[in-house]
């Protein structure tokens, strides 16, 4: 459960996560009462193959922001940039194979696991304190060089 904060970086594949009936009835209703009434704040960057993707996204995008969401975009490409200059954020990526990563109040990592092709093969959640630091500052880095949607 999320109290405070909630920043994500979303890349599983759109058609099977965020066009299903759970996200966009239970999942948006959730996130908007957690901004109204507990006052927390939800970032999510949706780190984007290509343009393509963004086209098929973009109510998506806006669904989020109307919510309350901050969102951001960040093509593929670019987070690849950021994980190659780090050698903790290698490690990372390397160690878990996955670019789907949120962090919950600054306690938890939550990670989708996906296999080749973007879908969903799995799931995890950890309080390692290394992991937890180690996606908090991805989350930030990326975040510097994402775009507002």
């Amino acid at each position: 459960i999320i109290r405070n904060s909630w920043s994500v970086l979303s890349y599983t594949d759109p058609l099977q996560t965020w066009n299903s009936g759970y996200m966009i009835n239970i999942g948006k209703a959730v996130q908007q009462e957690k901004i109204q009434a507990d006052s927390c704040t939800i970032e999510r960057i949706f780190v984007l193959d290509d343009a393509g993707e963004e086209e098929k996204l973009k109510n998506r995008f806006e669904e989020q922001k109307n919510i309350g969401v901050i969102v951001k975009k960040i093509l593929k490409k670019k987070v690849l940039e950021i994980i190659e200059r780090d050698s903790e954020f290698k490690r990372l990526v390397k160690r878990y194979n996955t670019l789907d990563i949120a962090v919950a109040d600054d306690e938890w990592v939550y990670m989708t696991l996906l296999d080749v092709t973007r879908k969903v093969n799995g799931a995890m959640a950890t309080k390692d304190k290394d992991t937890l630091t180690m996606c908090k500052r991805l989350f930030l880095e990326v975040k510097k060089e994402a775009q507002e949607v």
